[in-house]
């Protein structure tokens, strides 16, 4: 008898410690998913903050005042000098080479400008064959000496179509030359040879009148 209940004792107990059991496991359940789903809105509502958050930048950047455009690159304004100097266009200047080129570019620049000034700097020696520097010109122009103009010292260095004329001067109206400079003919080769050594040597292109400085048409 005392074993019998011994056992029966003994079964009860084992009952009430899987009943135990079976509670404790089904409320650790029910408190996880309870768990899981309090946590899952608080996500959500954090991903709703970082999605607000961009719109919020995203309203904020379309609110912002779009930047200025870039202006487009503007090349410095270059104002037209009136200042054309024959050494800007190529003159050497050392009275051997020949110059006659650049100052007639220097000419044809300055004559599309009112009140230009062609210049001949101080302390250069420019060799310039016969020339014509024409116009029409606009009004105004200066032609400034102030080094050395230096005209061919050979003979045979001056053709016939500009046998008497150095420097020509066409068609100008309102035209000024001045200057401290020195305009050298170098006529040593025409008027120091004597006759008889002139009649034999004289290139056939020189007859017996010589060539003039300057000769100025309008």
């Amino acid at each position: 008898m005392k074993k019998s209940k011994s056992s029966s004792l003994l079964i009860l107990l084992l009952i009430l410690v899987l009943i135990f059991v079976i509670t404790f496991s089904t409320i650790s359940v029910e408190a996880r998913k309870h768990q899981t789903k309090k946590n899952k809105p608080h996500n959500k509502h954090k991903k709703d903050n970082k999605g607000g958050n961009n719109n919020n930048n995203n309203n904020n950047n379309s609110n912002s005042p779009c930047p200025s455009p870039v202006p487009p690159h503007q090349p410095p304004s270059s104002s037209v000098s009136n200042i054309f100097n024959v050494l800007s266009f190529g003159a050497k200047g050392d009275g051997v080479s020949d110059d006659s080129k650049a100052l007639l570019a220097a000419w044809e620049g300055a004559c599309k400008v009112s009140g230009a000034t062609v210049i001949v700097p101080s302390k250069y020696k420019f060799l310039i064959k016969p020339i014509i520097l024409q116009g029409p010109c606009m009004p105004h122009l200066i032609f400034q000496i102030d080094g050395t103009l230096l005209a061919p010292p050979k003979i045979g260095s001056w053709q016939k179509y500009n046998l008497f004329q150095w420097i020509y001067f066409k068609w100008i109206n309102n035209f000024t030359i001045q200057g401290t400079g020195v305009v050298d003919g170098q006529g040593s080769n025409w008027w120091c040879l004597s006759q008889v050594y002139n009649t034999q040597k004289k290139s056939k292109y020189i007859p017996d009148m010589k060539p003039t400085f300057l000769l100025t048409v309008n």
